[in-house]
């Protein structure tokens, strides 16, 4: 998906920028570290359950103001 994502960066450079957002939760991910890893540089941002909260302000960056009601 995030190719996906990166290709119509590059094929459509004036449309709204998307971001590609994985929340990852959970202590299995240290035994699985390669994966994490892998995860984290397949996207732009990459949460864990603490920095949830910082989800609006990466709307508030990736969504066109047209769409956003009250908040801009």
């Amino acid at each position: 998906m995030y190719q996906k994502v990166r290709e119509e960066r590059e094929r459509y450079p004036n449309h709204p920028k998307r971001a590609f957002v994985n929340v990852v939760d959970g202590g299995g991910w240290l035994a699985r570290r390669t994966d994490l890893m892998k995860l984290h540089a397949s996207c732009d941002y990459c949460l864990n359950l603490r920095k949830l909260d910082t989800l609006k302000q990466i709307i508030l960056a990736h969504v066109p103001a047209k769409y956003l009601k009250g908040e801009a």
